[in-house]
């Protein structure tokens, strides 16, 4: 319960780790809250006097996608950020930015990025040069642009398991 609410229009959403989010904001891609991805509905809410309203926000679980990173030589990939972008139908970067979603790998190099729309995505993976001033990025399949990264088309509330990133030994990086 909200107390003391002021007389007003409201949208309400929700948010928890793992599901889709609901947004309010209008500059949310309609295609990311639209029916029929998975998505989570936000609620709009008239509050008039001293009245008590109950609403339901609908959030659903999202998909998933796991995997692991490591180096050529075998060795994990620790505190590697992986991103997963949200891709539109041909591969283009969808323009809906609320949809990537952010981890960094384990000591084991390993990573989980939940709460994610259906829809297709591919991951960047960023990697840190010595001193940490500057990254390199690499995408899903060890390449070093988007148009050429290995796609993944997830469902929710499915999850993709054991996903392999195989980066080059940290030697070997360049930065750009």
């Amino acid at each position: 319960m909200i107390p003391a609410v002021p007389a007003g229009t409201y949208t309400l959403y929700a948010q928890l780790p793992g599901y889709i989010p609901s947004y309010s904001d209008s500059s949310r891609s309609t295609q990311y809250l639209g029916a029929g991805n998975g998505s989570s509905e936000s609620s709009t809410v008239h509050v008039s006097g001293n009245e008590i309203t109950n609403v339901n926000v609908v959030i659903n679980k999202g998909a998933a996608i796991s995997g692991k990173v490591s180096y050529n030589d075998g060795q994990p990939a620790s505190g590697i950020t992986v991103v997963a972008l949200a891709l539109q139908i041909g591969g283009s970067l969808s323009q809906n930015q609320a949809t990537n979603l952010v981890s960094e790998t384990n000591d084991q190099g390993k990573f989980r990025i939940a709460g994610l729309a259906t829809g297709l995505y591919t991951l960047k993976i960023t990697i840190p040069s010595s001193g940490r001033k500057f990254y390199k990025a690499v995408y899903l399949g060890g390449v070093d642009n988007m148009a050429s990264a290995r796609q993944i088309e997830v469902t929710a509330p499915d999850q993709v398991n054991d996903i392999e990133v195989e980066l080059p030994a940290s030697s070997n990086l360049l930065t750009r």
